[in-house]
This record gives C-alpha cells, sequence and structure tokens, in this order.
C-alpha cells in the first residue's frame, strides 16, 4: 500500500500514482474528513474517488496541466481538450466525444485520514 495523498482537506486535486501515471482524487460533495487517527484504521473510500487522469477519447489528462478539472458544481470533471464531462462520483462521460465511456478507476482506502492506493 502506498499513500497518495497525506489527507482529505481537498475537493479535487492530481497526484502522481507510484507505477507513474496521474490520478484525480475527488472528495464527495458534503462529505467530512474521516475520524481522527486511531478511531476509525480503516474504511473504505466512500467518499474518495479516483480516476487515471486519461480522457477516453485520446488517452490525454482532462486537465491543461494545472491538475484541475472538477466543474464549481462540485459533481462534474471537465477534459479541456475537447469538452467531455463526467460524473465525479462515477466515472462515466455524460457529454463529448467520448459520452457512454467512463474513466477508469483506481482503487483506493483511506487510512488514518490518509488516501492509499493498493
Amino acid at each position: 500500500m502506498t499513500q497518495l495523498h497525506p489527507n482529505l482537506d481537498f475537493t479535487q486535486i492530481t497526484v502522481r500514482h507510484p507505477e507513474g501515471y496521474e490520478v484525480i482524487l475527488v472528495r464527495a460533495p458534503g462529505a467530512l474528513p474521516e475520524a481522527p487517527p486511531g478511531t476509525q484504521p480503516e474504511t473504505p473510500a466512500a467518499t474518495v474517488h479516483a480516476y487515471r487522469n486519461s480522457c477516453p477519447h485520446l488517452g490525454i489528462g482532462l486537465d491543461y496541466g494545472n491538475g484541475q478539472c472538477l466543474l464549481d458544481d462540485g459533481k462534474t470533471l471537465l477534459c479541456a481538450m475537447h469538452g467531455a464531462t463526467f460524473e465525479a462520483d462515477t466515472g462515466l462521460c455524460t457529454g463529448g466525444p467520448c459520452a457512454g465511456s467512463r474513466l477508469k478507476r483506481v482503487a483506493v482506502t483511506i487510512v488514518n485520514g490518509a488516501v492509499i492506493c493498493d
């Protein structure tokens, strides 16, 4: 298990996976950070969604290189290249050239308030 991010103090960020690719982390709207360390040693990451930063249309990152792709509604990810939109909680493309496809999910877990990948 490898730490992707040390805490849950984000809405959406892009981090580097140990295998070298970028991962988009989205904390679900209204979700509170996990309980203090030691109170819940390990919980499923139900409040954090993680996807490879790769649009199904062309395989490029969703952002313009700044790591940000979550719209102000907190529910939609946007591919900056061609405007494809994705549901932040499912990765489903709801509009654009890859409508109906999905972002590739990355399995994560919350351990002592940190985002961990297998």
